[in-house]
């Protein structure tokens, strides 16, 4: 009974982690810039100038299967935006190495969310492993190996963080975006 109630918790414990799926950002006709994480999601209209967010190069803008053929592109720049921004738009958004400012924010926030989610695990997984004395060894290696899982995830996060922060840096992003 024990050991079933805490493979319970430890699958749902597992379940919580945040998966790494993609993120896809496209900008409507009124300049407001949109993210989903299912292609599905993404107004049939916008697919074409979808982009998975994270990702520098201009390969990885999205084409629909259903596309029309003979529909006609606009000019884009390096980032994938179309070149033609109203002014009113170009002039309240910044863009630092190609993303939004928001993007950067976005991304950022993301990051430190899987951070504290993935601490807040380790944490209770902790907790639990306190108190062996009340639980058997096959229950304690569980915790363990849960934990060592947790603590690798939290390192894999730690680096892309650190990748971030990085390319922020040198995309000149302000540090009260990060």
């Amino acid at each position: 009974m024990r050991a079933s109630v805490l493979i319970a918790v430890l699958m749902t414990v597992i379940m919580a982690v945040p998966s790494m799926a993609a993120i896809y950002t496209w900008e409507d006709e009124r300049g407001v810039v949109n993210f989903a994480e299912d292609y599905g999601k993404i107004p049939q209209k916008f697919r074409k100038k979808a982009r998975i967010v994270g990702e520098d190069s201009a390969d990885e803008t999205l084409e629909s299967e259903s596309s029309a053929p003979n529909v006609k592109e606009k000019p884009r720049t390096s980032d994938g935006l179309p070149k033609e921004v109203s002014p009113a738009a170009s002039d309240s958004r910044k863009v630092f190495g190609g993303k939004d400012e928001r993007v950067w924010q976005q991304e950022f926030a993301m990051l430190k969310a899987e951070l504290k989610s993935i601490q807040d695990q380790i944490d209770a997984v902790n907790a639990r492993l306190a108190k062996s004395d009340q639980m058997s060894r096959s229950e304690y290696r569980i915790l363990e190996n849960t934990r060592k899982l947790l603590e690798e995830q939290q390192l894999a996060a730690k680096n892309r963080f650190e990748k971030l922060s990085a390319d922020a840096q040198k995309a000149g992003v302000p540090p009260d975006l990060r």
